[in-house]
């Protein structure tokens, strides 16, 4: 005689199966959604960014200092080149870089 379990013709899964996947599932998404919206902001902050340099190199204030600054950095040797733009990088933000 053959002995069949109760439990082998059951299809629904156990309840704590089921949350456990739900919940996984709902924490994926959720990091899903937050990373599309820092995307979303680092894109906008492009964005501006560009327009804000636009704006600048149309300014004939920051065009005159520019130009000043570049004919400064034309006298100086390779080595004191080398520590000005080694001493600029250091103010730099992380999305200039």
């Amino acid at each position: 005689m053959s002995f069949t379990s109760p439990l082998s013709s059951r299809t629904i899964r156990p309840a704590s199966e089921v949350l456990y996947n739900q919940q996984s599932h709902q924490g994926s998404q959720d990091d899903s959604n937050r990373l599309g919206e820092q995307w979303i902001q680092d894109i906008e902050h492009y964005e501006n960014m560009l327009e804000e340099m636009a704006a600048a190199t149309l300014d004939q204030d920051f065009k005159d200092e520019l130009s000043a600054i570049e004919q400064w950095f034309k006298v100086l040797s390779e080595a004191e080149r080398t520590a000005a733009t080694y001493a600029l990088i250091q103010q730099t933000t992380q999305m200039q870089q």
